[in-house]
């Protein structure tokens, strides 16, 4: 992906910073240059299937939806978790907290093992 500054396909965004390229196809006519600010919205449209309005949202929560924690105290970018059968987006989490779920397989009796480890312990 090369960097350059050129204006943000976002509409209405003015911003001129250092810009991502995204090819949806292989062909010229459908690569897209997003700002800093703008790129990560549009990479994750097409995984989630979510409107860029949507993705939007998503990213702007402050807490994270499984253990509360503030991103910006962690220093990380909130991850877009979804049910990897359905594809389906269940909310929005620190990167230890989608780690873990996906550690232990987005399974429920997996996770109910786990806590009837650490209560044993």
């Amino acid at each position: 992906m090369g960097l350059e500054y050129r204006k943000c396909c976002w509409e209405n965004c003015t911003n001129n910073r250092k810009q991502k390229k995204i090819t949806i196809q292989k062909n010229v006519e459908s690569t897209y240059r997003y700002c800093d600010y703008h790129y990560p919205i549009m990479k994750r449209t097409g995984r989630y299937n979510l409107t860029k309005y949507e993705v939007e949202i998503l990213l702007l929560k402050t807490n994270c939806d499984l253990c509360g924690k503030e991103f910006n105290k962690l220093k990380k970018e909130p991850k877009i978790d979804h049910c990897h059968e359905t594809n389906k987006v269940r909310g929005v989490l620190c990167s230890s907290c989608n780690t873990g779920l996906g550690l232990l397989g987005d399974n429920v009796d997996s996770l109910l093992t786990a806590i009837k480890y650490i209560n044993n312990g």
